[in-house]
């Protein structure tokens, strides 16, 4: 059984209609393109919230040791996040239709991979290290005030943290992998389909 058939030289051998073939193209492009445009939106966000903390750790001079911790932390967290997210921009630069569609496969299948791993582990190192720089950083500026004022603080800032974490991101990570999982699964019946024939 071969594994490296050229779906565009057997396209027209095949019982699926074209506009199949080419509507699942059409979606991997418009994916692909799609995943890229967030990844530098999100790296070029991210890049001046990381100037801006800077800024502020220039402008304001915090005294205590832990509010600088707490910057440290927070600018390495979003660091990470863009050197990872450099290197998904870069995988989905490799993926193009001229390929045969086990390379194809394979690229789609290494993207779905990465992309777990960014928005499971990356992810989740990032919003620990973000949330401990940010409950650092506010400590300075919160030991100054009334102690009901820094007990709604806090408890909003839990709240946050919580939503975040255990609302937001998994409805995050399940759209994520339902779309690449989608468009990996509508290859593989194009393949199954045509290795059959």
């Amino acid at each position: 059984m071969e594994t490296n058939l050229d779906l565009k030289k057997i396209w027209c051998k095949q019982y699926i209609p074209t506009t199949d073939v080419k509507e699942v193209f059409k979606k991997i492009e418009i994916y692909k393109n799609s995943k890229r445009k967030k990844a530098v939106m999100l790296n070029v966000l991210l890049f001046f919230t990381i100037l801006f903390i800077l800024f502020i750790w220039i402008y304001f001079k915090p005294q205590f040791i832990r509010t600088k911790i707490g910057i440290v932390l927070t600018v390495i967290a979003m660091i990470l996040v863009i050197f990872f997210n450099s290197k998904m921009k870069d995988t989905f630069s490799k993926i193009n239709e001229n390929q045969s569609n086990f390379d194809y496969l394979n690229n789609l299948k290494s993207i779905k991979i990465q992309e777990n791993y960014l928005q499971t582990k990356i992810m989740s190192v990032y919003f620990v290290l973000l949330s401990l720089g940010i409950v650092l950083y506010i400590y300075e500026y919160l030991s100054m005030m009334k102690p009901i004022v820094q007990s709604v603080f806090y408890l909003a800032l839990i709240l946050w943290i919580g939503f975040n974490w255990f609302v937001l991101r998994p409805r995050i990570i399940k759209k994520n992998q339902r779309q690449i999982n989608d468009l990996i699964g509508q290859l593989e019946r194009i393949e199954n389909q045509l290795v059959e024939e």
